[in-house]
């Protein structure tokens, strides 16, 4: 029994990277969380200002329209701007989506130089042998 005690390893070094994990996507949770809110929200408040304004104001100034077509124009364009930010806050927070999309540019890179390319492996080690892993 005691010999048996002794090859039970603690499993505290495994929580770590779990964790690191974990905080990488709860950042990357609240990053989109941030920016789907920065980008999306004015969008509807400039139609409904135009909306107003459109039955409010009869006689608006081609300068007023002007701006409001610029503000429109500026709304749409974070709207837009909200389907192409996930790549941007995945390559800013996350180490290991990095870590991989430098591995796909260089296999990328490597097939077009007609090199083969690399593949990785992941290597799990055991430290003892466990009929039931």
């Amino acid at each position: 029994m005691k010999q048996r005690h002794n090859r039970i390893q603690p499993v505290a070094h495994v929580d770590i990277p779990i964790r690191r994990r974990d905080k990488e996507l709860l950042i990357i949770v609240m990053s989109e969380v941030f920016v789907y809110i920065i980008t999306a929200l004015p969008y509807p408040f400039i139609l409904l200002e135009m909306m107003i304004s459109r039955n409010v104001i009869l006689n608006k100034s081609i300068e007023y329209s002007q701006i409001e077509s610029f503000i429109l124009g500026i709304a749409l364009l974070l709207i837009y701007m909200n389907f192409a930010a996930p790549f941007y806050i995945y390559i800013i927070s996350s180490k290991a989506f990095r870590r991989e999309f430098k591995h796909l540019i260089i296999n990328i890179y490597r097939k077009q130089q007609g090199r083969p390319a690399i593949h990785r492996s992941t290597h799990h080690t055991l430290t003892q042998n466990n009929p039931h892993v």
